[in-house]
């Protein structure tokens, strides 16, 4: 087990399982629940859309909780920008700026976005499964900016 410092914010065994439009998915899973957050990076700081489930103050889009999912409107008349589900099987859908979906599907450890099958192991730190670009094109295992890796620190328990 190990906490994962993001900022002044605690995380406990996550793994880092997408980044789409800037924004950073982290997802935690103990005593058979499903914690999810989202956070972008401003000015060389965290700051979150969502932590642990529960919506945080957010000026880039209007975030609310349903009993199966998070879910992300954004701003303007651009309708929902993502879901991510925290309760039955993992699923996430990224909406593209021009339309469509992108879909991810957890399963143990990995990660079936678009039908490619990509290994999610606990957040090390450094990079990310997965980045969906606006057009959803895939990019496998990207590097954090450097300007996020140096807010981010492991520690074992």
């Amino acid at each position: 087990m190990h906490l994962v410092r993001l900022g002044e914010h605690k995380l406990y065994d996550c793994w880092m399982p997408m980044i789409f439009q800037g924004r950073y998915f982290v997802v935690e899973q103990a005593y058979r629940m499903r914690f999810v957050s989202v956070f972008t990076l401003r000015n060389g700081r965290i700051s979150f859309e969502f932590l642990r489930n529960v919506p945080q103050q957010s000026k880039r889009s209007r975030c609310l909780t349903t009993p199966e999912k998070i879910v992300s409107l954004a701003g303007g008349r651009k309708g929902l920008l993502y879901s991510v589900s925290h309760r039955g099987p993992f699923l996430m859908e990224l909406h593209l700026p021009e339309g469509g979906v992108v879909q991810a599907h957890g399963l143990d450890g990995s990660l079936l976005v678009n039908g490619f099958h990509m290994e999610c192991p606990t957040f090390d730190g450094t990079k990310a499964c997965c980045l969906v670009t606006d057009q959803g094109g895939i990019a496998c295992n990207p590097r954090l900016p450097l300007e996020l890796a140096c807010l981010v620190s492991l520690e074992p328990i």
